[in-house]
């Protein structure tokens, strides 16, 4: 086998096996349509120093829109190509991606949080949302809504919720 021939192998390999992992792990990547993340940005008022997540960030497209209206953008993306571009695409200090699966990261300091994962995941996420963000803090889900969980607001494919004590 030729070097090329390898690193082609090799790259598929990765490839392949890092958009299995993600769909696995909550979706595979379908980019959200840009004026809906748009309108769902123009809704939340992103403040300066807001910080917003991306649940699977895929190439980042929402937290470099989040980032251009004054946000404190992390995204996590499992899939290391979507990852990579991603990451090359941040171009500023206030984007940050990171490598790794969402599922296991804290969400305690996030003002909002944006997810666009399969329907079978998303009551998973709604627990997993609604017990670790701050009270009064945002989730915005696109396409799909939280089971048992009532939005305050559906707009442009997404669905609002606050985060409440009772949650």
């Amino acid at each position: 086998m030729q070097i090329a021939q390898f690193i082609l192998l090799l790259a598929i390999i990765l490839i392949g096996s890092s958009v299995i992992l993600s769909g696995l792990r909550g979706a595979v990547w379908v980019p959200a349509v840009a004026k809906d993340m748009d309108a769902a940005l123009n809704e939340l008022k992103i403040k300066q120093g807001t910080h917003v997540y991306e649940f699977g960030c895929g190439d980042g497209r929402f937290l470099r829109r989040a980032a251009a209206s004054g946000a404190h953008a992390t995204g996590y993306e499992i899939n290391i190509f979507l990852w990579f571009v991603a990451w090359a695409f941040a171009g500023g200090k206030r984007i940050d991606v990171k490598l790794g699966d969402a599922w296991k990261q804290p969400f305690n300091d996030a003002d909002v949080t944006f997810a666009f994962i399969m329907p079978k995941f998303m009551d998973r996420l709604g627990e997993k949302l609604t017990t670790e963000m701050k009270q009064g803090s945002i989730i915005v889900t696109y396409a799909f809504p939280i089971p048992n969980k009532k939005h305050y607001l559906f707009k442009n494919n997404c669905y609002f919720y606050r985060v409440t004590l009772g949650r």
